[in-house]
């Protein structure tokens, strides 16, 4: 089973629309497909953004949302703080990945990070689905 870490556009594309990758990988962490890797600063991130009024995001939908990630994710207190991301708030995405050594990092702004690190793909949600995917068919 693969080890992920979503970030936070993820997470916020799967609600927002529920047709797309993005939707697909909230339904693998729903479902315990895949194994999602979190820590507290990302939790809280999520909250703030799946808060904002312009995404007019039911509050049912993302209380539903926030409540099962918070249930089936698998938290780190990451130690060591990381600078390599473009936008220095995505380096929390990195600290986790890290930290709990997941096999993907799965994001939508594939330019703020670098391809790999210490181990770590990092891909977009389509990608990430069509790895997935073909695992499980050669399983």
């Amino acid at each position: 089973m693969f080890k992920v870490t979503y970030d936070t556009n993820v997470v916020v594309s799967g609600l927002l629309s529920s047709t797309g990758a993005p939707a697909l990988l909230l339904d693998l962490v729903f479902n315990k497909r895949v194994i999602l890797f979190l820590s507290p600063e990302i939790f809280d991130e999520y909250e703030r953004v799946l808060s904002r009024p312009k995404l007019r995001i039911p509050r049912v939908g993302k209380e539903f949302v926030l409540k099962r990630l918070r249930s089936l994710g698998h938290w780190v207190e990451p130690e060591e703080r990381i600078t390599a991301a473009r936008d220095p708030n995505d380096n929390r995405f990195l600290e986790c990945a890290v930290s709990a050594r997941v096999d993907f990092l799965v994001t939508g702004n594939l330019r703020h990070f670098p391809r790999t690190f210490r181990g770590v793909r990092v891909v977009n949600p389509r990608h990430f689905f069509e790895i997935y995917w073909q695992s499980i068919m050669v399983s």
